[in-house]
Order: structure tokens, then C-alpha cells, then sequence
């Protein structure tokens, strides 16, 4: 993990369940473990497109998959989604109802060979290595004015800067263009 992160300025908080708060909400956020060893799993159990069982030894089928034993027992999720906490915001839960099989799934994510293979925006992984990618979110149909509206005013900035910067370079193009073509 962290491939390609050399000129990455952003911030990385690890926080143990126990100290989870509210103060965390407002960030983007990687929940990992087993619900038996994290809380904030079984929290945030009912919004998993698969959730748990009531005593979280496997997962339940959803509308794209139905599962059943000893599969739904067998498996690691990745689920990554915007955050329940803070709509501007966006979670990945990685979970499985064993650690082993939780641990074996993090190759998934630590080289390029096999984080190519993940696509959509939730993922089974069994202990065979064999991956269900999965599509819950439909595309977003926002407007271009509702999604400016979303960026942070850092961005917008910076998007302003830019615009302004190409509509120089066109006009000094363009007048470049003109002044040369009258002196041939």
C-alpha cells in the first residue's frame, strides 16, 4: 500500500477503534478489521451493501449476489462508499468475519499486479484468491453546476487559475497569429 504516493502532501491519521469518535467524522476514512475486534464495523453494519449476520460469523447476499455457507464465512469485502458520517466524505471498509482470511486479502491492495483486478465499488475475495467485483452506485447524473458546487473552495481556485491561464494562452496565440500573418 501507498504505491505511487511519492509527491502525496495529505494527512494519515491511524486511529484504534476504542478511540474512534465523532471528531473523525469529517475525514476520509479506512475501516479495517473483523466486526468481533472492531466496533466500528458492526456500527456500520446496516449500510454494507453485504452486511453481517446477527452474530457476525458470516456474510448475507445481497441483490447482487446471494451467498450461502460455508462461502459467506469464507471471505474478506472490500466496500468503499460515501462515508455515512459525512457526505463529503468516503469510507472503505475492508472485512471479514475471520483475520486470516482478512490478512491474506490485503494482497490485494499492496502491489499493482493485484490491485488491478479490483474494479466497482464493493469486492469479495475468497481463500482462494478469487475476486466478485460488484456495482452498487449508479453513475452520478448530477449537474456540472450541483457538482462545482461540491469542490472545495482550495480547488476552486485552482480550477479558476487555470481557466484564466488558457484563455491568456489562446488570446496571446491568437494575436501571435494575426500580428505575423499582416507583416508576410
Amino acid at each position: 500500500m501507498g504505491n505511487d504516493m511519492e509527491y502525496n502532501n495529505g494527512e494519515l491519521t491511524v486511529i484504534e477503534e476504542k478511540n474512534f469518535s465523532s471528531k473523525y467524522h469529517n475525514m476520509n476514512l479506512i475501516v479495517y478489521g473483523t466486526p468481533q475486534r472492531n466496533k466500528v464495523i458492526k456500527e456500520l453494519n446496516s449500510k454494507l451493501w453485504f452486511k453481517y449476520n446477527k452474530n457476525y460469523s458470516s456474510f448475507e447476499g445481497s441483490e447482487k449476489l446471494y451467498l450461502t455457507e460455508p462461502y459467506a464465512s469464507n471471505i474478506a469485502s472490500f466496500q468503499f462508499d460515501v462515508s455515512p458520517y459525512n457526505k463529503g466524505r468516503a469510507i472503505l471498509v475492508l472485512t471479514s468475519p475471520k483475520d486470516d482470511i482478512l490478512l491474506k486479502s490485503l494482497m490485494f491492495l499492496s502491489t499493482t499486479k493485484y490491485s488491478s483486478k479490483l474494479s466497482g465499488d464493493s469486492v469479495l475475495i475468497d481463500t482462494y484468491g478469487n475476486i466478485k467485483n460488484f456495482k452498487f452506485k449508479k453513475e452520478d447524473n448530477k449537474s456540472l453546476k450541483d457538482k462545482f458546487n461540491i469542490i472545495e473552495t482550495n480547488t476552486k481556485v485552482f480550477l479558476g487559475f487555470i481557466g484564466l491561464f488558457l484563455i491568456f494562452s489562446a488570446t496571446a496565440v491568437v494575436l501571435y497569429y494575426f500580428k505575423n500573418k499582416r507583416f508576410k
